[in-house]
């Protein structure tokens, strides 16, 4: 099985999440900068989309006739968004082996059901994923505040991605001209 799909999976049941792992281009070196563009461009909601699908939850689309998908109305991103990075202390193997730990001392992560795996499978479905998504190069780890998608108090029948609850968490991951968000909406 695929190492990234298989990490998504475990963050999803550990988390209790819709999790997502997008690829964007990092033309300028400035990652929030790169990132801002990409989520303007609208490329962001297009590759959540596309990977809602992929992933087989349609949570993005509804059926309409015949079986037709239609994506949900609306902009994910909220109005005048900012990007604002938090500190973090942590590197970014032990960020996503904390996610799948439940560990909430290195990010807002909480295994509602128990569901959090060990601390030796934490480390080796990190390890795989990273060795996938980087081959051996450590990226630069910018852990953001999740609230640059529209949360679920918004319009219902709009497109919206966090919950509010807990396990909102965006994180971006950059080596060299290319990025990977990760963000995770669990709740209980």
């Amino acid at each position: 099985m695929d190492p990234i799909e298989t990490f998504l999976d475990a963050a999803d049941r550990v988390l209790n999440s819709n999790t997502f792992l997008v690829a964007l281009p990092m033309p300028t070196g400035i990652p929030l900068t790169d990132l801002g563009a990409f989520i303007r461009s609208g490329r962001l909601q297009d590759a959540i989309f596309a990977a809602d699908i992929t992933r087989g939850w349609y949570n993005f689309h509804r059926f309409g006739n015949g079986d037709i998908l239609t994506p949900v109305p609306g902009n994910l991103a909220t109005p005048d968004f900012r990007l604002t990075e938090r500190a973090s202390r942590c590197t970014p193997s032990e960020y996503l082996g904390a996610m799948l730990r439940g560990d909430r001392t290195l990010g807002d992560f909480v295994s509602f059901y128990g569901k959090a795996v060990t601390p030796e499978e934490a480390g080796h479905l990190t390890r795989q994923m990273m060795g996938r998504l980087f081959a051996g190069r450590e990226p630069a780890l910018h852990v953001l505040e999740p609230d640059f998608l529209r949360g679920q108090s918004e319009e219902a029948d709009e497109a919206w991605y966090f919950e509010g609850k807990s396990c909102d968490n965006a994180a971006l991951f950059v080596v060299g001209q290319i990025g990977y968000l990760l963000l995770t909406n669990g709740a209980p």
